[in-house]
């Protein structure tokens, strides 16, 4: 089921970026919003007891309402509200979240340390 979402996450960023040529502006609040669900993600997953496909969800959304309120402040201050930034946004958000949920799921990073010789490692793994 993952597997979709994150075909699905992929398909929406290229299209997106075809359609409408990722303008400066645009790579600016996809990026911001891939951060923060990314961080959102990845915090989820680690305080929550069982790590849960719900966590893309909440992430997204409260990178969502980040992308929102920057649009709603814009429209008070220069009347400057944007759907296509809203739809960067909105993109960004559920992209970085499935990006982080599929690397905190598969992928570990740990240190090993070796007293005797004084050495240390950084190891990753990767579950099949």
């Amino acid at each position: 089921m993952f597997s979709l979402f994150f075909r699905f996450s992929l398909l929406l960023l290229f299209s997106y970026a075809s359609v409408f040529a990722m303008a400066e502006d645009k790579t600016k609040h996809m990026q911001a919003c891939m951060v923060i669900s990314y961080a959102g993600e990845t915090i989820l997953h680690k305080y929550r007891k069982k790590p849960h496909i719900s966590n893309i969800f909440y992430a997204s959304g409260i990178s969502f309402l980040v992308g929102l309120t920057k649009e709603l402040y814009d429209e008070n201050d220069y009347g400057g509200f944007s759907s296509k930034d809203l739809a960067a946004d909105a993109i960004g958000a559920f992209s970085g979240a499935v990006l982080s949920h599929y690397l905190n799921k598969n992928y570990f990073l740990r240190i090993e340390h070796d007293t005797k010789k004084k050495k240390s490692k950084i190891v990753g793994e990767y579950k099949f």
